[in-house]
């Protein structure tokens, strides 16, 4: 599109005439779109005549050469647009120079979307694909296999607020510094929102990210399949107050930290998951130095490996608060060094686990520590085969509310972590009134009946939990003879506290003592009892703690 041109002006009062009223429509707010390459040869011609609130269009293709890479706002708050979305509209900047920069005060109002970036490269500077020193809103923008000494892919850096959506960062790499995929540092506060960052390489830390002196917010980002030579294979950060919401850490690799490494400053991790990420050396899924009381809750550790820590390693730092996980579940990882399958804590590193579960954790002791701490409090530590305490660190197992108890996951073979009706990891069936672990109730025991019939009332035994005996409450509307059950969690007998017995309408109360029908003493766990008449039956849990 032409604003005006010399075709246009057959005298000079109608050039002027018109000059006038595109002034006018500036002045009211009127847009333009600009179109390539219908109307402009290259991308950096149409921005170059774009005014702020003007869109530059682009038609699919694929765009290479001089006015197709380096591009530059030049401050102006304008629309950048690939008509055919990212997969049609292509930047390749044929290793040449950088996709964009914006570093002349855009704000958010000013918009890229619908284009991808390839194949920029700057082997002696800073960032192949976009840099970004201003604000800026980037939609549906893929920056892949671009290449600089520091930060392949995307850099954000200075004081303003760009915000990424629904982008795809992969297969970029560096050379020497850090950020193989994208950095944030020096004051940005990016906003990161339904982001893949994958296949990112760095020859530092930071394989999919790297963030210092900011403080960035990522909702919903996938970090997955990244490497660093050094530290933090999906992402580094250091002296930068972060926040994930939402997160995935998934098989990215690192000499230490395999999913994350933590410098400094605190951040804060929600329902997050750190899967299969792995580790020459520290902590496969988290390896936190030097941190300032970072708080994960409702976190995942799955099937992490590294040498020590396979889950978590937490060591050398002193006079901070400690690392928080707070109801977090880790889940069969692995160590290779005999040192904390689960969890680490070695020199001055200090890490509190509350409402957590750990749970089928090999290659290692579960929870270990040397001349550190890892302070355990409300949780359940059970069923890891190398031991669930080691090191300094002794059994908590009936101290601060810990129990080392099956937690009746619903089906691990499928990856539901959630927990059967009667788990004790459920706030009901627990001395803490508390959920242990990131999930919640999931199924429920299918042969344990659940709805009374009309005419049987059973109510809540107690105490529970109890140690070693409790008393079971029941009521009947009509006479009935009565059959009390106990039960274990597969729905097999333990022991019948009577069996077809009379009993009058009204209140009763039957006591057991916790043991079986052989006079044995049962092991600790979850346990139903069940009354039933020929009216029907009904069954509640019950948790023996010893």
């Amino acid at each position: 599109m032409l604003r005006f041109g010399p075709e246009n002006r057959s005298t000079r009062a109608p050039a002027i005439l018109l000059a006038g009223c595109c002034l006018l429509l500036a002045q009211a707010g009127i847009a333009a779109t600009l179109l390539v390459p219908q109307e402009h040869a290259t991308i950096q011609a149409g921005i170059d005549l774009a005014q702020p609130g003007d869109t530059v269009l682009v038609a699919p293709g694929t765009y290479r050469g001089i006015g197709n890479r380096d591009l530059d706002f030049y401050g102006k708050d304008i629309a950048l647009v690939g008509s055919g979305g990212s997969a049609a509209t292509i930047i390749d900047c044929d290793a040449a120079g950088r996709g964009l920069h914006l570093a002349s005060g855009e704000t958010q109002a000013a918009l890229v979307q619908g284009i991808t970036i390839q194949n920029g490269s700057l082997p002696d500077d800073q960032c192949g694909g976009i840099l970004c020193r201003a604000g800026a809103t980037f939609r549906d923008v893929v920056v892949r296999q671009c290449f600089a000494q520091y930060a392949g892919g995307v850099l954000i850096e200075g004081s303003g607020d760009p915000i990424l959506m629904d982008c795809v960062i992969e297969d970029n790499q560096n050379s020497a510094g850090s950020g193989g995929g994208i950095a944030i540092c020096n004051g940005s506060t990016a906003i990161l929102s339904n982001v893949v960052i994958r296949g990112n390489y760095s020859h530092g830390r930071g394989g999919g990210a790297y963030m210092c002196f900011s403080s960035p917010q990522f909702f919903n980002v996938t970090f997955e399949d990244n490497e660093a030579i050094s530290n933090g294979g999906g992402v580094y950060y250091t002296s930068s107050p972060v926040c994930f919401k939402d997160c995935l850490f998934i098989r990215n690799h690192a000499r230490n930290g395999g999913g994350l490494d933590t410098g400094v400053d605190p951040g804060l991790f929600e329902d997050c998951a750190f899967i299969e990420n792995t580790a020459l050396q520290t902590g496969g899924g988290i390896c936190i130095e030097s941190d300032e009381g970072t708080v994960f809750r409702n976190c995942l550790m799955l099937r992490n490996t590294a040498g020590a820590g396979g889950g978590v390693y937490v060591g050398e730092y002193m006079a901070y608060p400690p690392v928080q996980f707070i109801n977090c579940s880790f889940i069969a990882n692995d160590c290779l060094w005999v040192a904390g399958s689960a969890m680490t804590a070695n020199w001055q590193g200090k890490a509190d686990l509350v409402n957590c579960l750990v749970t089928g954790n090999s290659g290692g002791v579960a929870l270990w520590t040397h001349y550190a701490a890892i302070n355990v409090s409300c949780s359940d530590v059970w069923g890891n085969p190398s031991g669930n305490y080691g090191g300094e660190l002794t059994d908590e197992t009936g101290l601060d509310g810990n129990i080392s108890l099956d937690p009746f996951l619903c089906d691990t073979g499928a990856d539901n972590f959630t927990l059967a009706e009667g788990s004790p990891c459920l706030p009901e069936n627990n001395g803490c009134s508390v959920q242990m672990g990131a999930f919640g109730m999931g199924c429920t025991l299918t042969a344990i009946e659940q709805t009374p019939p009309a005419g049987l009332t059973l109510g809540a035994n107690y105490p529970n939990p109890f140690n070693p005996a409790t008393t079971i409450p029941f009521a009947l509307a009509n006479p009935a003879e009565v059959t009390l059950s106990i039960l274990d969690v597969t729905g097999r007998l333990v022991r019948d506290l009577c069996t077809a017995t009379p009993y009058a309408a009204g209140q009763h109360e039957l006591r057991w003592d916790g043991q079986d029908g052989s006079g044995r003493p049962v092991p600790s766990g979850v346990y139903f009892y069940r009354l039933s008449t020929t009216e029907g039956a009904t069954a509640r849990p019950m948790l023996l703690l010893k």
